[in-house]
């Protein structure tokens, strides 16, 4: 990925990146003018983001000082980009994404994103949010926006190895076990330098989950039915996982966290293993294979996800897709496959391929976007001149309500 180098807008460019937005800043939805906007690029010039029209919103200045270069989800963190261009932001990201993976292979962070954003509404917050909702559902809606529990999932640094000993130690204590997998600073730090660490953080910053992924190297499993499973597909074993949560009530996460892991691993070609040892196993009995290991000095159970597992996982995340008629049975279950026996980035092309599809998206929004009919990048013409008729004409919306 060819790194560019930051441009200024010019004035024309300012004002159709502030009608995106409907003239509010693209996180908080705070009213901003010309002179008080920034200029936002979605994935960073710094992590090989470009000048593009789709990969550039405006911020409000406190959010953009605070986001700093991470990056986000554009459906999770810039909530105020209308509905009609959201597509063409995911479109762009989508393209972004491709091109990160492929080019970090050797050396992969398979989420991409610095950090996913979830929420979860409170059990004694439910009743209060209904009633509420019953009278005025725009005034529930808001209500959920704030009362909701908001946690972020993010890779840990060296510095935080500390803090992660200390919360290990904590659910250690807690589930009653008596030899410690990650013992000491140094195995954590030895897990972020040659796997990765994942922490699912409150918005104080404290820990509410753990997942470890540490190199797979080493670890031998004479097991014929795992390794047919992995010369049958493209997947490669890469990690293996040991995860916890703090409470109950963060329990209610781990189906979309661990989701979205999956998948992150899975469209990276990381074949899904686990070793269970501080929580239950994500997967139902039927999803996974168990097998008695010695991990690390550890008594507990292998976990691999079956084929039928690995597709069951992936299709919670396009069933929603489904059933607002983005896509069919048919597209799910081709993407799916794609993304267990394709190359690496052939899922990820047909979401942009049904993606342009469904915007019924003309050459010139194709263009600014960087890809063809089929999803495939192409090389962009000069950019700098654009037809501002056409930016006015507006851009059909992607989902039919």
């Amino acid at each position: 990925m060819e790194k560019q180098e930051r441009c200024r807008l010019t004035l024309q460019e300012k004002q159709r990146a502030m009608e995106k937005t409907g003239g509010r800043c693209a996180h908080c939805g705070k009213k901003i003018s010309i002179q008080e906007m920034t200029v936002e690029h979605i994935h960073p010039i710094s992590k090989g983001g470009d000048n593009s029209e789709y990969n550039i919103t405006v911020l409000c200045e406190d959010c953009n000082t605070r986001k700093s270069n991470f990056m986000y989800r554009p459906s999770d963190y810039y909530k105020y980009i209308k509905q009609e261009y959201m597509p063409l932001y995911l479109i762009s990201s989508l393209k972004f994404r491709n091109e990160y993976i492929k080019d970090g292979r050797n050396d992969l962070d398979f989420l991409v994103y610095d950090a996913v954003s979830y929420s979860y509404l409170p059990f004694e917050k439910f009743m209060m949010v209904r009633n509420t909702a019953k009278r005025d559902k725009r005034k529930g809606a808001d209500l959920i926006e704030k009362v909701s529990v908001k946690v972020k999932l993010e890779y840990a640094y060296p510095g935080d190895a500390e803090r992660i000993l200390e919360y290990i130690n904590k659910m250690y204590e807690k589930h009653g076990v008596d030899r410690l997998i990650y013992d000491n600073e140094y195995t954590i730090l030895n897990a972020i330098k040659t796997g990765k660490v994942l922490m699912l953080t409150r918005a104080n910053e404290t820990l509410c989950g753990l997942f470890i992924l540490d190199n797979f190297e080493g670890v031998q499993v004479e097991n014929c039915q795992f390794n047919n499973i992995i010369e049958s597909t493209t997947l490669r074993q890469e990690y293996i996982m040991t995860y916890c949560f703090s409470s109950v009530e963060d329990t209610r996460l781990f189906n979309d966290v661990m989701v979205d892991i999956i998948n992150f691993l899975v469209n990276t070609k990381i074949f899904p293993v686990m070793f269970g040892y501080l929580s239950e196993c994500y997967a139902g009995e039927s999803q996974y294979i168990d097998i008695p290991y010695n991990y690390k000095g550890c008594d507990g159970q292998l976990q691999f996800f079956t084929i039928k597992g690995i597709r069951s996982v992936l299709r919670e995340t396009v069933d929603n897709l489904v059933k607002v008629g983005f896509m069919t049975d048919e597209d799910a279950s081709n993407i799916i496959e794609k993304q267990i026996y394709s190359e690496i980035g052939e899922s990820t092309q047909e979401y942009i391929r049904l993606l342009t599809e469904k915007c019924k998206l003309n050459t010139k929004e194709m263009e600014a976007i960087g890809v063809d009919e089929n999803g495939a990048t192409i090389e962009k013409a000069d950019t700098e001149k654009k037809d501002m008729d056409t930016e006015k004409t507006g851009i059909r919306k992607a989902v039919e309500a």
